[in-house]
C-alpha cells in the first residue's frame, strides 16, 4: 500500500521515496517481498495522493530488486478502501497479505513467519503487531495503541486477509511480534530517526 498522503513527515518527498541508506523505503518492502518464499506476485496500490510513487514505479521495471506484477490505482479516499479496492483490483483468490510502503525494517524472513503463523490458525485474517514496550525503548510513543488481554500492542500495517471475501468483516488473529523483531511504521520525523539508527547498526 503506497498510496497514502504522508502529512505528519511534513517532508516536500512522497513517504514511500524517502530514503535510508540511499535506498527508497518502498524499496525494502519490495525487496523483502521479492526474496520471500512465501510470496508469489507483487501488486503496488497507488492514488492521487502519491503521483511521484506512480512516476518512479514506472521506471523501475528493470531493476534487479524490483519484481512487480501491477500496479493498481484507487481513489485515496481512506485507507480501508483503498486496500479494499485492491484487493477486488489483483484479482486475487484466498489470502493475500497487505503491507504498508513505510516499513523499511521489515525482512522476507519476518514475512516468512507471519505466514506460517497465518497458515496454523482458524481465523480467516491476521494483524500483525508489536509490543508497546519495544517502542518505550527508543523514546517513542505510538498514536494507535491496543489492549490485547492486558498487553498493550501497537500494529504495524501487515495484514493478511481472504480475498474471497474482502466485502465483509473477518475474524481476526492479533500476532505480536518478539520484542527482538521491531518494525517501525514509519509516520513522524523522529520515527525516521529512530529507524535509521537501528538500521546503521544492522
Amino acid at each position: 500500500m503506497a498510496g497514502g498522503k504522508g502529512r505528519r513527515m511534513k517532508l516536500s518527498v512522497e513517504k514511500p521515496l524517502i530514503e535510508i541508506n540511499e535506498i527508497k523505503m518502498i524499496e525494502y518492502v519490495i525487496r523483502a517481498l521479492s526474496v520471500s518464499s512465501k510470496i508469489d506476485r507483487i501488486f503496488v496500490a497507488i492514488s492521487p495522493n502519491s503521483p511521484e510513487t506512480e512516476n518512479w514505479l514506472a521506471n523501475v521495471e528493470n531493476n534487479d530488486h524490483i519484481n512487480i506484477t501491477r500496479v493498481i490505482n484507487t481513489s485515496g479516499n481512506t485507507y480501508i478502501s483503498d486496500m479494499v479496492e485492491a484487493v477486488i483490483d489483483s484479482n486475487t483468490k484466498g489470502p493475500i497479505l497487505i503491507i504498508m510502503a513505510d516499513l523499511p525494517m521489515v525482512t522476507s524472513m519476518m514475512i516468512n513467519k507471519i505466514i506460517d503463523r497465518y497458515e496454523k490458525v482458524p481465523q480467516s485474517a491476521l494483524s500483525v503487531y508489536n509490543l508497546i514496550s519495544s517502542y518505550f525503548n527508543y523514546g517513542l510513543n505510538p498514536e494507535l495503541v491496543f489492549n490485547n488481554y492486558n498487553q498493550l500492542i501497537v500494529p504495524i500495517g501487515i495484514n493478511i486477509v481472504n480475498a474471497d471475501i474482502i466485502d465483509v468483516e473477518q475474524d481476526d488473529y492479533n500476532y505480536i511480534l518478539e520484542d527482538h523483531e521491531l518494525v517501525i511504521n514509519v509516520n513522524t520525523q523522529q520515527d525516521l530517526e529512530v529507524c535509521i539508527n537501528i538500521m546503521k547498526k544492522v
